[in-house]
Formats: C-alpha cells, structure tokens, sequence
C-alpha cells in the first residue's frame, strides 16, 4: 500500500531517503502522485518507459492516450513533443508555468531528451498532445531537480482522473488510493501555495489549439471564462 510524504521545505536533508525510493518506482514504471497546480495533484510516472503504457491501457484502456499529460520544468522539453503555433505561444507567455494545459497536435519522428529517445511505437498513439509547464512550488522543484541530480530526461507523464466520480483531486491521500494500491506507491503532499479554489471539478484549465488560429477551450478552470474573454479580446486587438 501507498504512503504519503510530507514535505517542509526547512527540512529538504530528509528528502533523500524518499527520492531513494522514488528512484524504484520511476525504474520499475510504477506511479507516484505528484502536485501539478494550487493544492491540486496528478499521477505521475516515468514517460520513457513501456511498462507505463502497458498498465494505463490495461486499466483504462486506449482513450487513455488522449488524457496523459506531459508535464516538465522547461518549455523547450515541451516543445519537443508538439507543434507550437502562434496562438499556442501567445497562451504560454500569458499562462506559463501552472494553471494552463495546452493541447497540441504531436510533433511527428523521433524524440530525444538526454539521449534517451521517446519510444515511437507510444508517440504514434496520442491523436493530441497536453502539455503542462510545472509551476514553481518547492515540491515540483525539489522533483525535476532529483531528475536532473539522476541524469534523468526533465520529463514526467501525468495523468489527471478529472472523470472518476467524486475524486477530490485536491486530496493527495484519495488520489494516492484511486489509482490501484498496487502501482501508485508514494504521494508527495505539497499543501497549498496560497489559497486555491475549494472545487474538485475545476483545477485547471485546458486549451485546444491545432492550427495557426483557433483555439478551442475544452475545460475552464483556475483560469476562468472571463479571464480568457478577455485575453481573446486582447489577441484580437493585437492583429
């Protein structure tokens, strides 16, 4: 059974012993749950590894694809994986880091990152790509440095359960338990930031954006339906 970790950024000396253990589950393919916005969490997992996919598909099946989420440290890991068109630039500038995933059209041919490459076989999989560019909390920081101190590519696959029924996905011990006992074996409990919203049907907002001009809101979130009206005016002033 899973356990959750705590994390106090005054005593960042204890946290070697759980990214020891994390170091298992990322080798083995096994999940975590990761902080991914304000008090909110996702699965997450070791993008570059076959097992990963084996599981979600036996669990969830193939619409999986179109759920998972690239999340990294660095908008260039990102842009290795998607087609970035003007208007998916303009919502990155504005939104980026936390808040905002972008929904790509995938780039096509090989991937690499730290001379580790992206298995083709999976990358032909996702009819869409969903990015997240991870915010600045201590937790992710503290994450994506372990990465980089273990010659890791600076990526993770995340994996939001936006459609199970009553998930507080604010609550990392009822995340750490909706994934099957058995594969997420840690939770990394990064408390709040600041204060959040109090919803668990809205924690982030997701944009669609498949050619030069159009985007498409598919989820409202932290960034709401006024703001976005709003940003939408100013791009159309802009041109």
């Amino acid at each position: 059974m899973g356990f959750i970790v705590k994390f106090q950024e005054d005593q960042k000396d204890r946290w070697d012993i759980f990214f020891k253990y994390l170091e298992d589950i990322y080798q083995n393919g096994d999940f975590f749950v990761m902080p991914i916005e304000n008090g909110g969490y996702c699965i997450a997992a070791n993008p570059f590894h076959k097992a990963v996919y084996q599981k979600l598909l036996l669990l969830l099946g193939p619409q999986v694809y179109e759920n998972l989420i690239m999340i990294s440290n660095k908008k260039k890991h990102l842009e290795k994986f998607a087609e970035f068109p003007d208007m998916a630039q303009k919502f990155a500038q504005e939104y980026w880091p936390g808040n905002l995933i972008l929904s790509l059209k995938p780039k096509k041919g090989p991937i690499t990152l730290k001379k580790n490459s992206f298995p083709q076989d999976i990358l032909d999989n996702f009819p869409i790509v969903q990015l997240f560019l991870a915010n600045h909390h201590f937790v992710n920081v503290a994450i994506f440095d372990w990465l980089e101190k273990m010659n890791h590519p600076p990526l993770l696959l995340g994996f939001y359960p936006i459609t199970e029924p009553g998930l507080d996905v604010h609550d990392p011990q009822e995340m750490l338990q909706s994934f099957g006992a058995q594969m997420t074996k840690i939770a990394f409990d990064a408390g709040k930031v600041q204060e959040g919203p109090s919803s668990t049907l809205e924690p982030l907002t997701t944009i669609r954006i498949t050619d030069k001009t159009t985007a498409e809101v598919i989820q409202i979130g932290i960034i709401s339906a006024d703001m976005l009206k709003i940003f939408f005016k100013q791009i159309e002033e802009a041109e």
